[in-house]
This record gives structure tokens, C-alpha cells and sequence, in this order.
């Protein structure tokens, strides 16, 4: 079975900036900024590091904000399909992902949620939508002791 394209090109070997975000977790951080409305490059691009951006280093920040921009372009017009040919770089066709690997993602994703929270609270809130914001809930890590059923794994599946 081959990988999808969104998980090929996230493997594929790229000139990735270590003071980035490590792939998995900066494809879950640009697909929430891509599905959060209403927010603008500045309120977003410092989250691309974990650690303070290389503006001394111009030609570095340069090399870095081009592999994130073509990764945000590639992730954009694969979520421009729809689902189901929309496969997040978490995922490989016919495959079910371990869970680790989708709260890699997640833990991206979940950094971008916290940039609009407003918007994801009222997602939580609408009876329309709030089993989707639940089932990502599930998978967010934080730094808090959670308490989880014995089935939750099997739940989460």
C-alpha cells in the first residue's frame, strides 16, 4: 500500500529547520489555521517555531517560511477535495493510525485551535457540530493528569 500524497510529501526528505515545529505536529498546526476562520499570518506565523524564529539569520527564516508556505499550500489543496479523498498526513489510505500518531498531529492542530478559541467554544456548543469538536477533544494531550475510561482507546476507534 502506498502512502497518501500528503503523507508522502511530509515524509519525503526536506531541509526542515529544527527550531520548526516537527512535521506531524506543524501539518496538524497548519491545517487548523487553514479550517479557523478570521486569522491573519501575523497571529499565526511565530507559532511555527518551539523555539524563538531565526530573524538573525535571514536566509535561514527565508529556507524555513518557504518549506512551511509550500506545506500549507500542498495541505490547502488536499483539503480542497473533500472528504473522503481529503486524507490528513496522519492518515494512509486502507490503514487505521495509532492513536500516537494522531496526537502528534493533534497537539498542531490543538495550537492552532487556541488561537481563535472562541470560535472552536462555539463549535463545542452547537448541537450540530459539537461530536466533531469532542472526537478532536479526545485526542489533545495536555500537561494535566486526565482520568480516562478503560475503554477509552476503544471508544476512540
Amino acid at each position: 500500500m502506498t502512502a497518501s500524497p500528503a503523507r508522502a510529501a511530509l515524509f519525503t526528505p526536506l531541509n526542515w529547520d529544527p527550531d520548526l515545529l516537527p512535521p506531524l505536529e506543524m501539518d496538524g498546526f497548519l491545517t487548523g489555521i487553514l479550517v479557523t476562520p478570521e486569522l491573519e499570518v501575523s497571529e499565526w506565523v511565530a507559532d511555527l517555531w518551539t523555539a524563538i524564529p531565526p530573524v538573525i539569520n535571514e536566509a535561514r527564516m527565508k529556507q524555513a517560511l518557504a518549506a512551511v508556505l509550500a506545506r500549507r499550500k500542498a495541505i490547502e489543496a488536499d483539503l480542497q477535495k473533500g472528504w473522503p479523498a481529503c486524507q490528513p498526513s496522519f492518515c494512509e489510505r486502507g490503514k487505521k493510525p495509532d492513536h500516537d500518531t494522531i496526537r502528534k498531529w493533534m497537539k498542531g492542530f490543538y495550537r492552532a485551535m487556541k488561537l481563535h478559541a472562541d470560535y472552536w467554544s462555539d463549535l463545542a456548543d452547537d448541537e450540530r457540530t459539537e461530536a466533531f469538536v469532542a472526537l478532536l477533544v479526545g485526542f489533545i494531550e495536555t500537561d494535566e493528569p486526565i482520568e480516562e475510561r478503560d475503554d477509552a482507546d476503544a471508544i476512540r476507534d
